[in-house]
């Protein structure tokens, strides 16, 4: 009888097939799948490539779909994005607000190099180079706050031990000797 339990509630909580599949669609399409998440690396990485590609000849729409084509789900996602609403006749700014916030250097390095007319490839190198600065700065912050969390509960376990074994046996053996 237990065993008939066990399998009917196995059944009715166990998933179907079309629902897995319709989670992960949802997943997909709003940017949670594994592996998906934008780093700062490779972030600083596919404005490397979106730069050799821009030095190499490419026009600008043109590299970003090879770089969205070569790089992570991530990348690609915002930079197809990008891609698309210049093929459609955005402007630039237009364009990068498509992609997440993180890009913003990059459209901002792009929108510059674009209205000085200067070459972006070299804007874009320097951009990755900030990017990766940045990153490091933040990292070595949260390095330096890491250590001041780590010695609190050093101070706060030693000292009353310190405390008890040190300071209390010794008061209490003078106040012994001066009253008794």
């Amino acid at each position: 009888m237990t065993a008939a339990l066990l399998i009917l509630a196995g059944i009715l909580i166990w998933p179907a097939r079309g629902s897995t599949v319709a989670l992960a669609r949802a997943r997909e399409a709003e940017g949670e799948g594994e592996g998906e998440s934008l780093t700062v690396d490779a972030l600083a990485n596919a404005t490397v490539l979106l730069a050799l590609a821009l030095r190499s000849g490419r026009g600008v729409t043109e590299a970003l779909d090879e770089v969205a084509r070569l790089s992570g789900p991530a990348v690609g996602r915002d930079l197809g994005r990008v891609t698309a609403a210049l093929r459609w006749g955005r402007s630039t700014e237009e364009a990068w607000s498509y992609a997440s916030s993180a890009w913003r250097p990059v459209a901002v390095a792009m929108a510059l190099a674009q209205e000085c007319g200067s070459s972006a490839g070299d804007v874009l190198l320097e951009a990755a180079g900030t990017l990766r600065e940045d990153e490091g700065r933040q990292q070595e912050a949260a390095a330096g706050r890491a250590s001041v969390l780590l010695v609190l509960p050093l101070g706060l376990c030693f000292l009353p031990a310190f405390i008890a074994t040190g300071i209390v046996p010794l008061v209490s053996v003078l106040l012994t000797r001066q009253l008794g």
